[in-house]
């Protein structure tokens, strides 16, 4: 970037109150400038981390919630690596003492794709590949939720990689913990706008699953396996906290059917 446009970044202020701001016009086109996050209360992470624990799911664990200088070391780190593994992620173009610059992407979120009932499952498998790509190259997300998906053409890239699982779990847990993430946020979209057949996305899901690595399946499966009480739980009209329960039980369903033939269907109640 040239000295120009370091100029204007650093006088601007909507880095500094929104922390994210896209900016226009730049040497480089359209970028995003990332201030560094406060630090934040470790207290709830530890809570979640011991819950997981105790129910024995370590996939659920959540990474260290650095913020500051640490945060944006780790994001402008995982971002280099991830690029130089061959993966679709914003090139880092410039990095600060109180921010970084990246390539800005577009606006065409996946969890938005996956709310248009015609063309949702086209891009729920392009997430299902995506996946697979990223952990054949020996790599992981940190949120693989469906609205750090960036669609582009017929592409998907991926954003947002302020924490590193690998710091918690290994990296098996780490990619199994990306479908977890990316089964529970496409349900979330599906029950939303487009819900999508169970036995097709059973399906599609399976033909995914079989190109991942055994021991990530095993992990996943496992932890569905853990889960399954959920499927038992009545979820009536699905609205309110019964929402987020229906939800659960389409991530469980389907991560329970990427191992079998016939999909997993929950327990209704009228």
């Amino acid at each position: 970037m040239t000295p120009e446009d370091l100029q204007r970044i650093r006088a601007s202020q909507g880095w500094r109150t929104q922390r994210v701001e896209l900016i226009h016009g730049t040497s480089a086109g359209s970028v995003i400038v990332k201030g560094q996050r406060p630090a934040r209360s470790v207290a709830r992470y530890r809570l979640l981390n011991g819950v997981a624990r105790w129910a024995g799911l370590p996939l659920l664990r959540a990474a260290p919630p650095h913020g500051g200088a640490r945060a944006q070391a780790v994001e402008v780190a995982r971002l280099r690596h991830l690029a130089a593994a061959g993966v679709r992620v914003p090139r880092v173009l410039h990095v600060d003492e109180e921010f970084f610059v990246q390539d800005w992407l577009g606006d065409v979120r996946l969890d938005k794709r996956l709310r248009r009932r015609r063309e949702a499952l086209a891009w729920w498998q392009r997430g299902l590949a995506t996946l697979v790509d990223v952990h054949a190259r020996g790599q992981y997300l940190s949120q693989a939720f469906a609205r750090n998906f960036i669609a582009s053409d017929d592409a998907l890239s991926m954003i947002d990689f302020e924490d590193d699982p690998l710091e918690v779990m290994t990296l098996d847990e780490a990619q199994a913990r990306d479908w977890l993430a990316y089964l529970h946020a496409s349900a979330l979209a599906f029950h939303d706008k487009a819900p999508a057949p169970q036995a097709e996305c059973a399906a599609l899901l399976r033909a995914a699953f079989a190109g991942e690595r055994a021991p990530v399946r095993r992990l996943v499966l496992e932890t569905a396996q853990r889960l399954r009480w959920v499927l038992r739980l009545p979820v009536g009209s699905g609205r309110g906290w019964r929402r987020h329960i229906a939800i659960l039980q389409m991530a469980v369903s389907l991560m329970l059917a990427a191992e079998t033939q016939t999909p997993t269907r929950p327990r209704t109640q009228r």
